[in-house]
């Protein structure tokens, strides 16, 4: 799975098991981020795939809970 700064240009990724892990890794190198560039990710894009739907879920719920 990579990941890229659109900003920087800083691409990395993460070697994942299964899709199943795919939430794991993406909320790992969230906190990476923020950390490193004090500010919070403001948005996510994907290639509207269907490979990691679960995935996807979680962020909708993650948002969903943030918005109240």
């Amino acid at each position: 799975m990579s990941f890229l700064n659109k900003l920087t240009r800083y691409l990395d990724y993460k070697l994942i098991v299964s899709k199943a892990k795919a939430y794991t890794a993406y909320t790992e190198y969230k906190s990476w981020e923020e950390t490193m560039s004090n500010k919070r990710i403001k948005t996510l894009k994907t290639d509207n795939g269907s490979e990691y739907k679960s995935f996807k879920r979680k962020l909708y719920l993650l948002k969903k809970d943030t918005n109240h």
